[in-house]
């Protein structure tokens, strides 16, 4: 026996004064802490250290970029770049986005931007998601929806002051809509989670989408209704995000408070681990919340977007040849995952299929690093596989294979489903695994001993 993984095609072995912008008031948040002093969520619950959100320190952008030659060093030993052409304020090359090169990601704006605020569980894989969409001037991450002013990034973790792990989106309304940001929102996570994104829980990791004004505050709501009808349909929870109104939020709930700068584009960083633990539903998400003009990117460029943490770090195109390129690249995965999926049918026993979404392969690897494991113990020679979707379906199914006897095909029952049966959500449980185990112990005529031994 063993266990084989195919992922998107690919075989694996296994301190700033008060701004004010757009309807929210931005502070700095406060001073970053030691980095070894740095307590994640995840390990105040006693959760694996391993999957904290804690990697070694990345270099900022004053270790990668370097003095400008236009530049100087502040009193604390940072680089200011200056426009002698303009009248605009020396910026520290820290406040310069990781990505969007040449473009800041904390205040001043250049004046024609929009600003818009989002929570979809951690978020550095939710800024990545959002700083490659056409569009897009830049991004920061932060916090928001607390009680406390100016809080570090222990105690927003902590659960303690009521803020979400957010993230700022400044774009250009002739370019990209509000419309489209609410698009990948409700495509790039289960915004039914309440508390929790995947791994990671706490109130600091719930959803929600903190709009500028009335305007934008009406859309959101009429987006979360018009895919509430859509995951009800399928059987689905109540979506749980927070929508508050703008107009009736007090200041300091408003307020968007940037993480430091260690958190900023953490994931296009060197040495940054590729953390995310979004769970997408692969529901589609429905257009008639707004009229067709309010879409600024044409239809087809969510049937080839990734939002996941593994696409490219560079922003995507949106002309017509780039469209192009992408539906054929797109089309060229798909091909090679089916058959993939041949070859593993041919080959394997048990087929776990999951989601390409962050949070679905985590969950992938460890069941069937454990059903490998029970089978080998057994002594039963059952050849384990794992393939991901290409795109973030909301799939995580388990296959069980009977071999065919006398010239009879192959049999393949689907013994654990996600998108069949929502109710069944992951293999979490030992019912869960130990129905997988008597599917794959019927399958192979297992002796009452050998079921034992598989138990």
């Amino acid at each position: 026996g063993g266990l084989r993984t195919v992922f998107e095609g690919v075989p694996l072995r296994c301190s700033s004064p008060r701004l004010v912008h757009c309807g929210h008031t931005t502070r700095a948040s406060s001073a970053e802490q030691p980095r070894e002093a740095t307590v994640t969520a995840a390990e105040k619950m006693g959760t694996n250290p391993s999957k904290s959100k804690t990697p070694p320190s990345p270099p900022s952008g004053a270790q990668e970029a370097g003095a400008d030659a236009h530049g100087k060093a502040d009193k604390r030993g940072r680089t200011e770049l200056l426009n002698p052409a303009t009248a605009d304020p020396p910026r520290c090359i820290d406040d310069y986005h990781f990505v969007r090169k040449g473009n800041v990601w904390r205040e001043p704006f250049p004046s024609h931007l929009s600003t818009a605020v989002f929570a979809a569980g951690c978020y550095w894989g939710t800024e990545k998601a959002f700083w490659r969409l056409p569009g897009v001037y830049s991004t920061a991450v932060g916090f928001i929806g607390g009680h406390k002013t100016n809080p570090s990034y222990q105690q927003a973790c902590s659960g303690k002051t009521g803020h979400t792990e957010a993230t700022q989106v400044v774009y250009d309304p002739s370019l990209i809509s509000f419309a489209d940001l609410l698009l990948l929102f409700w495509r790039c996570h289960d915004p039914t989670q309440g508390n929790r994104q995947g791994n990671d829980r706490g109130s600091q990791y719930r959803s929600g989408i903190y709009a500028n004004n009335a305007t934008d505050y009406a859309m959101a709501l009429a987006s979360r209704d018009a895919f509430q009808a859509e995951l009800t349909k399928r059987g689905k929870r109540i979506i749980t995000s927070e929508i508050p109104d703008p107009d009736t939020q007090d200041e300091v709930h408003r307020t968007f408070w940037y993480a430091d700068g260690y958190h900023q584009q953490y994931l296009s960083k060197p040495g940054a681990r590729p953390y995310c633990s979004a769970e997408p539903t692969g529901v589609p998400v429905p257009t008639d919340f707004a009229d067709e003009a309010a879409f600024k990117l044409p239809s087809k460029f969510w049937r080839s977007y990734n939002f996941s943490i593994r696409a490219p770090h560079a922003p995507v195109e949106v002309s017509k040849e780039a469209l192009q390129k992408a539906d054929q690249l797109q089309a060229q995965k798909a091909h090679a995952n089916a058959l993939q999926m041949q070859a593993m049918e041919a080959e394997c026993d048990v087929i776990v299929r999951y989601c390409s979404g962050c949070g679905f392969k985590v969950k992938a690897e460890e069941l069937g690093e454990m059903l490998d494991s029970l089978c080998q113990e057994a002594d039963l020679g059952v050849e384990v596989g794992m393939i991901a979707d290409v795109e973030a379906t909301g799939t995580f199914e388990v296959r069980v294979k009977t071999p065919g006897q006398g010239g009879v095909q192959d049999t393949w029952e689907l013994v654990h489903s996600k998108l069949a049966t929502p109710s069944a959500g992951f293999v979490d449980s030992e019912a869960k695994l130990v129905r997988i185990l008597e599917a794959i112990a019927e399958a192979q005529s297992l002796t009452e001993e050998e079921r034992g031994d598989l138990r």
